[in-house]
């Protein structure tokens, strides 16, 4: 059974959670408003956004806002209850231990549809209000909440219909991926129009746009959206996918759009150690060997942690006729680097 706004939540569930901090409510205080934040001490975003959860406890809880911090999807009880002793006031509000596949699991969790933490349940009088990030639960969302009335119900739409919203988005997203590895225009194209209707300045447009265009193989369009968006990161992030691509396309493609993608790569505001042989390669294909070699070389003592005999085999291979295409170089180096990884950790142990 699906868990939505507006639904009644199991509070038997929280029982059933081994509180390290706290107590588990016994019944909905009328009125009052129950944030139930679902955390993990692995999670990084759950850690940034403890801070934000603590202060808003701190300051009305008084006013008749409970929160309860529940650790999920957690491997053993002494990591949260250490965590949390560590953290002290930093987190002054009850901590249940969930753990994986309990009540709360069942309950809350999975009939949500929650997949991904950090998540925030909203609860008032026993009911579902939303779910939402709790870096999103700001002070004025809080103090609708507590005075209740029109205030709340303007509040509780406006954070419903943002929901919605994102779930849409998620979907229409995930139609134009599913689309574009079927290289299927029509599905694309919908779901281009789709996202444009729900986030006309959505950051990801420019490179819904470029991968239209080029399973469209309009590569003038292709080259003007790559230039266009060229002093962006998104930019550069497209260029790159784009020079992927293209390495195992058998397309005939212009010389310009490649020109414009190691322009693109050169003067982008966030170079990447895989930029260099990505213009290497396409100096290699425009026909100027000597380009690709002064390329590939810039990739040696760029960065001390990559294993230096991996490049060094990269650059050699450009006084071949057939030098390492980019996705032999980056599977070789990950390999290389999780090699080096592994070592480091037997030689610590």
């Amino acid at each position: 059974m699906a868990l939505a706004p507006g639904d009644k939540v199991a509070i038997e569930a929280l029982a059933q959670a081994e509180f390290v901090q706290g107590e588990a409510p016994t019944d909905w205080k009328s009125d009052e408003v129950y944030i139930f934040e679902c955390w993990a001490t692995w999670c990084g975003p759950c850690i940034a956004v403890i801070p934000h959860v603590d202060e808003l406890f701190d300051k009305y809880h008084e006013q008749g806002l409970n929160i309860y911090g529940m650790n999920v999807w957690e491997d053993g009880k002494d990591k949260a209850a250490k965590f949390v002793e560590k953290k002290g006031e930093g987190m002054s509000y009850p901590v249940a231990y969930v753990g994986k596949g309990g009540a709360f699991e069942e309950s809350w969790l999975k009939p949500a549809g929650v997949r991904g933490i950090p998540h925030a349940f909203v609860v008032k009088n026993g009911k579902l209000l939303f779910s939402t990030h709790p870096a999103g639960l700001k002070e004025d969302l809080i103090v609708a909440l507590l005075a209740g009335g029109d205030q709340e119900t303007a509040a509780v739409k406006a954070i419903r219909d943002e929901e919605a919203n994102k779930a849409a988005m998620s979907e229409a997203v995930k139609a134009f991926q599913t689309a574009a590895g079927q290289e299927d225009v029509a599905g694309m194209q919908a779901a281009l129009e789709k996202v444009k209707e729900l986030s006309p300045d959505a950051p990801y447009l420019d490179a819904m746009m470029i991968d239209l265009a080029t399973t469209k193989k309009e590569w003038g369009e292709v080259e003007k959206l790559i230039s266009s968006s060229s002093e962006s990161r998104q930019g550069a992030m497209s260029a790159r996918n784009l020079a992927m691509k293209l390495e195992s396309s058998e397309e005939e493609i212009p010389a310009s759009l490649r020109e414009t993608i190691i322009k693109v790569l050169e003067q982008g505001s966030s170079a990447s150690v895989f930029d260099y042989p990505i213009i290497a390669h396409m100096h290699f294909a425009l026909g100027d060997k000597e380009k690709a070699q002064a390329a590939a070389k810039k990739l040696l003592g760029v960065d001390e942690r990559l294993p230096v005999e991996i490049n060094e085999a990269f650059v050699a291979s450009f006084d071949t006729d057939e030098p390492q295409t980019i996705m032999e170089f980056r599977k070789a180096l990950t390999d290389a680097m999780r090699k080096q990884a592994a070592e480091k950790k037997a030689a610590s142990e």
